[in-house]
């Protein structure tokens, strides 16, 4: 069984991926950052492992959901062939804009264990990871039904590069208020 981090762990988690890209968009040669930002959005391989991790993803949820008609395909022998056909057949119907997908896929899925997390931990900062987690879905849904958006904002980003710093400045800025919440309000047993 996979073990669901504990809140202090997701805001860590999350505060750390934040932080990463963050710095990645204000520390990294220009030429670098724009190359990739102009190429994720139709790259192939970046596309196929992360829509492959959404599929495990979804796989990983349905296998934890307590419903009864789902019994029959949360078996390991069905699930694991179902999800790397579903994910093989993902990569050959939907090449185009795959990589906003699979990103867009994962935005979706882990709010859930996130919440599931944080749900009865005493701190209102919870809501913070909380708040996080919505904003997170929702921009997944939206990238999902519509991928040029994450096409269109990484165009944009890349051609750009003042708006590029001052995204790179929120997301170090929010991964480092992340951080923080991790090893202070949603710290059980903060250091003194």
């Amino acid at each position: 069984m996979i073990h669901n981090p504990s809140p202090p762990q997701w805001a860590l988690l999350c505060g750390a991926f934040q932080a990463l890209a963050g710095l990645a968009l204000l520390a990294l040669p220009a030429d670098g950052v724009t190359a990739f930002l102009r190429a994720f959005p139709r790259s192939t391989w970046a596309g196929r492992v992360l829509s492959t991790l959404a599929w495990a993803g979804a796989a990983w949820a349905t296998w934890l959901m307590p419903l009864d008609f789902l019994r029959p395909v949360q078996q390991p022998h069905v699930l694991v062939p179902v999800t790397a056909v579903l994910a093989l057949l993902t990569w050959w119907w939907m090449p185009d804009l795959l990589a906003c997908r699979g990103l867009a896929g994962l935005l979706m899925l882990f709010p859930c264990p996130l919440f599931l997390a944080v749900r009865s931990h005493p701190s209102a900062w919870r809501l913070a990871l909380v708040v996080f987690g919505y904003a997170a879905a929702v921009k997944g849904m939206v990238f999902m039904f519509s991928p040029h958006y994450v096409r269109r904002a990484c165009h944009f980003l890349a051609e750009h590069p003042a708006p590029r710093k001052a995204a790179g400045a929120v997301l170090l800025l929010l991964g480092a208020f992340f951080v923080a919440l991790s090893f202070t309000a949603l710290n059980p047993n903060p250091t003194p």
